[in-house]
């Protein structure tokens, strides 16, 4: 909260900032050097795992972010499929 009483930022703001920062470190420090290299495909192989690793374990959790999924409106207009 610090940081927060330091930027003036609310605290909703210092979560997100909070969230920039672990991702920042996750791809600087704890993923493969070559994680998005060759068209993403490592990023894909894993998306495809962690779906179906989902859809094993947590199945209603699995079956509400796929309705999600199909109902927003950037899966309508994009014209793409979802990557596996």
């Amino acid at each position: 909260m610090y940081s927060a009483y330091v930027t003036g930022r609310r605290s909703t703001d210092n979560a997100v900032l909070c969230t920039l920062q672990v991702m920042i470190y996750l791809i600087d420090r704890v993923l493969p050097e070559c994680f998005f290299a060759n068209n993403l495909r490592a990023l894909f192989v894993d998306m495809a795992v962690f779906r179906d690793l989902m859809r094993l374990r947590l199945p209603r959790l699995s079956r509400h972010l796929d309705r999600l999924r199909a109902t927003s409106p950037s899966h309508h207009s994009s014209g793409q499929s979802p990557p596996p």
